[in-house]
């Protein structure tokens, strides 16, 4: 919520929203991909159908108030970059 009318502070609460927006769908991008190179390395078929119908932006199941605990000292594991879908 932006308390003020200055264009800066409304600039800034923009700014940290785009950056907290971008970051959920980082991770469900990360997520998505972990999932679907699991299931294909047990033998399971995705083709570019399939991943044309998932969507990293969440718009429900989301607490908006919620409390979040973040780990900062946790190191994240590598991702995969790339995903080689059946034809």
């Amino acid at each position: 919520m932006i308390a003020d009318n200055d264009p800066v502070e409304q600039e800034k609460a923009v700014q940290y929203n785009d950056l907290v927006s971008n970051a959920v769908i980082f991770y469900n991008v990360v997520e998505q991909t972990r999932i679907m190179t699991s299931l294909m390395r047990q033998g399971g078929k995705i083709t570019r159908e399939d991943v044309a119908f998932l969507s990293p932006y969440v718009t429900s199941h989301v607490k908006r108030f919620g409390d979040y605990l973040i780990d900062v000292e946790a190191v994240p594991e590598p991702y995969e970059t790339e995903l080689a879908l059946a034809g």
